[in-house]
C-alpha cells in the first residue's frame, strides 16, 4: 500500500468531501501522533510517528471510511539527551492534543481516535489528561461524540505490552520499510550487549535523566524474534483492533457502518 495515494488522507480533501464524511455513517477522524526520537543506531529516529501512520493507514482501509490526519510530532518525554531527539514539555504536548480534539469535534467528526505510537508515561499522561478534558468540553457543549486516545498495545495487550526499539518496534518499522522501499531499517548497525549512548550535553529541561548504558539483551539479528513477517503479524492485528474500537464507538451513537474488514 502506497501511503502517498490513501484517498483518506484529510489533506488530499476538498471541502465536499469533508462534508460528505461528515454526513456519512463514518464520521471519524484518526490521527496518528509520534516523536522523533532515538531508537537504537538500527532504527529511523522517526519510528513512533511511522509506526502509528502506517497502523492508522491500515486501519482507516479496513474501515473503509473516514478522515486519516496527517501525523502530530509534538510529543513529550522521551529520551532528551539520546541521539536524534527532540522532544516538547507536557504542557504544551497536552495542549496540542486537546486542541486536536476541540478541533476535529468542531469540523464535526463524531468519533475522534487519537493513536500514539509514543508511549512513555509523561506522553500517555499528557493524551489522557487531554481526553479528560476534551470529553468535559463536548459534555458543556451538549455533543453527542465518542473521544479515544490510547497507545497500539492497548488494542492488542494478548500480543505485546510494547517496547522500545526491541524485537516488537523493529519488527514493525522493517514492515513499514519493506512497504516503502525506503532505508529505515539497518540490522547491521545492531549488536546484542550493553551499548554507551552518547547524551546532549545542553538540553532545556531536566524531568528525564537517561541511563548512560543501554542492555540491548534480545537478539534482533534472529529472525524467529525480529523480522518484517512478525511485524506485519502485529500490525494487522493492531489495526483491526482500531477497526473494532471504531466500530463499538459509533455503534454506541447509533451510527451503523460495515467496515471494509467485514464485508470480504
Amino acid at each position: 500500500m502506497d501511503p502517498s495515494i490513501n484517498h483518506f488522507r484529510y489533506e488530499f480533501m476538498r471541502l465536499s468531501k469533508i462534508q460528505a464524511i461528515i454526513q456519512s455513517s463514518c464520521p471519524v477522524a484518526i490521527q496518528p501522533s509520534g516523536l522523533l526520537e532515538w531508537h537504537g543506531e538500527h532504527n529511523a529516529v522517526g519510528l513512533d510517528g511511522l509506526k502509528a501512520r502506517y497502523i492508522c493507514e491500515r486501519a482507516i482501509t479496513l474501515l473503509d471510511g473516514g478522515a486519516l490526519f496527517p501525523v502530530n510530532w509534538v510529543g513529550t518525554y522521551g529520551f532528551i539527551r539520546y541521539p536524534g531527539t527532540v522532544c516538547f514539555d507536557d504542557d504544551l504536548t497536552r495542549g496540542v492534543f486537546l486542541k486536536l480534539y476541540k478541533e476535529l469535534m468542531k469540523i464535526g467528526f463524531k468519533v475522534v481516535f487519537i493513536l500514539s505510537g509514543h508511549y512513555g508515561q509523561h506522553q500517555m499522561k499528557a493524551l489522557h489528561g487531554a481526553l479528560k478534558e476534551a470529553r468535559a468540553w463536548a459534555k458543556r457543549k451538549g455533543l453527542e461524540v465518542r473521544l479515544v486516545g490510547c497507545k497500539p498495545p492497548d488494542m492488542v495487550p494478548h500480543v505485546f505490552g510494547g517496547d522500545h526499539a526491541r524485537e516488537f518496534e523493529t519488527s514493525m518499522l522493517m514492515r513499514i520499510a519493506e512497504a516503502w522501499d525506503m532505508p529505515l531499517v539497518d540490522l547491521g548497525c545492531f549488536e546484542k550487549g550493553v551499548e554507551t549512548v552518547p547524551r546532549y550535553e545542553h538540553v532545556d529541561d531536566e524531568i528525564i535523566r537517561e541511563p548512560e548504558s543501554w542492555d540491548w539483551n534480545t537478539d534482533l539479528l534472529d529472525e524467529s524474534v525480529c523480522s518484517a513477517k512478525r511485524g506485519e503479524q502485529i500490525i494487522e492485528a493492531i489495526s483491526k483492533g482500531i477497526v473494532l474500537e471504531i466500530q463499538e464507538n459509533l455503534n454506541e451513537l447509533g451510527i451503523l457502518h460495515e467496515p471494509l474488514a467485514m464485508k470480504r
